[in-house]
């Protein structure tokens, strides 16, 4: 069996932003009906993406945590193949 693998490493200022404290416009929610669930997960994946930070940003222990990849891994096929190349969301 193929697997969708999501890695996402993202980290939001506090308070979070304003934008995440709102309800969805029309627009939005007219957006949201016609599209499939893990094209919605991806949208909001990226809208986090947009406003994350990086974590002691120019300093030796500095994380990247503004990262949201995803790839296609084949462990369970039979014969097993090699996972796809990481894409980044």
């Amino acid at each position: 069996m193929s697997l969708y693998r999501y890695n996402i490493n993202l980290a939001l200022p506090k308070p979070i932003p304003n934008v995440f404290d709102t309800k969805p416009t029309s627009k939005e929610l007219t957006w949201i009906s016609n599209h499939t669930w893990i094209e919605i997960i991806r949208e909001a994946i990226l809208r986090l993406k947009a406003h994350s930070v990086i974590i002691n940003p120019e300093k030796p222990n500095v994380e990247d945590t503004i990262k949201a990849v995803y790839h296609i891994c084949y462990h369970d096929e039979t014969p097993p193949k090699p996972c796809e190349t990481p894409v980044d969301i």
